[in-house]
């Protein structure tokens, strides 16, 4: 990774050579995304029309908690449904994402979410006495839900275009459809083109998957169904979540912090390197105010991986984080009552700015110079009844602003929720099931 950023940047030195590595990328993606979308149309065929019998078998497959609960909501909704057979195949969450930190092969994802003892529902633990991984196949599962859309973190075995060629993958992104960043939509390509059912929580979401895929949706392979965002019922039914994040000794003015978890600007890029020392500072300095810092839990294990940052650095942050008498570094799964039980967000792009717009409470957006998302009307929105910082100086001066009781955008706030919430990110759930039950019906055909 680093070697790859190195080269990058000396390719960049000279404009010609680098004009010419971008045009001969461009056309590597292009011929790239024929012959994937030519595979993808095969695959898709088989799931067209087949026998099938009720009940309908659905996998979700989790691997990272804090996604899960996003997508948590539309599980809850079919699970007591009699239509539906659930199974919850759980991933190690250090598969993907943290091979740097491992210690252990244990399966804490599987552990988690055994401990739920959720009746009527299989939950396989995927890797198997830890030497090979279970076949969802043998399931017979008409639709597969992820909870992500990036293969590379999965086994093969449980990458979209394996599993399409027996099942229709659903998604429903957990972003609350802030960006149409052509970056961060490349991430995951590989994975939206064998989306059987793409739950859309916008119109523009909606088109942009139907343009970037148009020859599989002419074809009736596939369907965005506009929803609405599930993570939004889950987060309003964790209002009053009481947690101990915020046992703080006295009752000060509360600001947690989000910095995102890397530097690539294709998918919003990081202040933590920019502010953490002045943040650090500002925690010393100021104990009138509570901190919570809660950093996405990639952060830490990238930067250490690519280099920007060492693990003594690291180390030292996290010490004086858990030794500061009015700060915390949060790491727990569950984030609602963080969130709710704060005054004020401090962060970078992440898809906690949807989430926390619902709570009324004003955000600090990081802007990044760097950061090429092309935002979406409901996230400039957002934005515009909010406040964003372009320095650590502008961060406080609105802090200030705001512990003083003088938040200037309420009203507009409040107006721009009800524009933008409304009803159908309350039955989005509702919609979800409604278009399995009617998508059953349509695409098996019965003995």
């Amino acid at each position: 990774m680093i070697l790859l950023r190195n080269i990058k940047g000396e390719l960049k030195k000279n404009k010609w050579i680098y004009k010419f590595y971008t045009i001969l990328k461009q056309r590597y993606c292009g011929v790239r995304n024929i012959i994937l979308n030519k595979y993808a149309i095969r695959v898709l065929e088989k799931q067209k029309k087949i026998h099938y019998k009720a009940p309908v078998k659905i996998v979700f497959i989790l691997q990272d908690l804090n996604v899960w609960d996003k997508t948590k909501p539309i599980f809850e909704e079919i699970r007591e449904d009699t239509n539906f057979s659930i199974m919850l195949l759980c991933v190690p969450s250090w598969y993907g994402d943290d091979k740097v930190r491992r210690t252990s092969l244990k399966n804490d994802t599987f552990d988690l979410i055994n401990a739920c003892s959720y009746q009527g529902v299989k939950v396989i633990d995927s890797y198997i006495d830890g030497k090979s991984w279970y076949n969802v196949k043998s399931f017979n599962p008409l639709y597969v839900f992820y909870t992500r859309p990036y293969d590379e973190y999965l086994p093969q075995l449980y990458r979209s275009y394996v599993v399409s060629s027996y099942s229709c993958v659903c998604y429903t992104s957990y972003i609350g459809g802030l960006t149409l960043s052509h970056d961060f939509f490349c991430l995951s390509s590989d994975f939206r083109r064998f989306c059987g059912i793409f739950f859309a929580t916008s119109n523009e979401e909606a088109d942009n998957q139907k343009h970037e895929f148009s020859e599989i949706f002419n074809r009736n392979l596939a369907k965005t169904v506009v929803v609405g965002c599930p993570a939004f019922a889950n987060f309003f039914r964790k209002k009053d979540l009481v947690t101990e994040v915020w046992s703080f000794s006295k009752n000060n003015f509360r600001v947690v912090w989000t910095p995102r978890w890397t530097l690539d600007p294709g998918v919003g890029g990081t202040n933590f390197l920019r502010y953490k020392k002045q943040f650090v500072e500002l925690i010393k300095s100021r104990t009138d105010i509570d901190f919570v810092v809660r950093p996405h839990q990639l952060m830490f294990g990238n930067l250490i991986n690519i280099g920007a940052i060492k693990e003594e650095e690291v180390c030292s942050f996290q010490s004086f984080l858990n030794n500061a008498t009015n700060a915390l570094l949060d790491e727990n799964k569950n984030y609602e009552g963080t969130l709710w039980g704060s005054d004020v967000l401090v962060t970078d792009y992440s898809s906690l700015i949807s989430l926390y717009f619902l709570t009324g409470k004003p955000i600090i957006y990081c802007s990044s110079e760097k950061s090429t998302l092309t935002e979406t009307k409901v996230f400039k929105r957002i934005l515009e009844v909010n406040y964003t910082a372009n320095s650590f100086e502008e961060i406080v001066e609105i802090i200030n602003l705001l512990k003083g009781g003088k938040d200037q955008k309420r009203n507009e706030r409040i107006k721009a929720q009800e524009e933008i919430i409304g009803k159908d990110y309350i039955d989005s759930v509702k919609k979800v099931k409604a278009e399995l039950l009617k998508d059953f019906r349509e695409r098996c055909i019965f003995d």
